[in-house]
């Protein structure tokens, strides 16, 4: 089952919230976390662009570039809320 959805971006919330998982647009606060999560070797050979080692300097210059991105791109970093708010990936 595929489902899309296109919302104007007016429209289109800057965060989604379950009782386990909270999707929200990424947050320069997030840039070391995402360095880490981003820092594998194996991440890295399976993805075209993607530096190894990857720094905080790479995320924040990441984050920049989601920042100065047209609304309609839609970027959200996905906390797991369980028992506290954690980041465990990006979509």
């Amino acid at each position: 089952m595929n489902l899309a959805v296109s919302l104007p971006s007016s429209s289109r919330p800057h965060f989604i919230e379950t009782d386990r998982l909270v999707l929200s647009r990424p947050h320069p606060a997030d840039a070391e976390r995402i360095a880490s999560l981003c820092n594998d070797r194996a991440l890295a050979e399976n993805m075209t662009v993607m530096p190894h080692p990857y720094t905080t300097d790479d995320a924040r210059e990441w984050l920049e570039t989601v920042r100065s991105r047209d609304e309609d791109a839609l970027v959200y970093g996905i906390h797991l809320n369980i028992p506290e708010r954690v980041l465990i990936g990006v979509i």
